[in-house]
């Protein structure tokens, strides 16, 4: 798996280029986004970190207080 780092987005946000290896159909489903397959990727990713955070949460008892 190669990596390339670059500059790329917002000013002072640093982004990284990452190749993976892919099947037929999930190529076919990512292309089929609205967003394209770089947004569906950052998107499947941030709901998995979300879940992760749920996860440790739950299992912490910590309580999130509403504003």
């Amino acid at each position: 798996m190669a990596t390339k780092q670059v500059r790329a987005g917002k000013p002072g946000r640093k982004t990284q280029k990452l190749n993976i290896w892919l099947t037929e159909q999930q190529i076919e489903w990512l292309k089929s986004d609205e967003g394209g397959p770089s947004a569906a990727v950052r998107a499947l990713i941030t709901e998995a970190i979300n879940l992760e955070n749920l996860a440790k949460s739950v299992k912490s008892g910590k309580k999130r207080t509403r504003k």
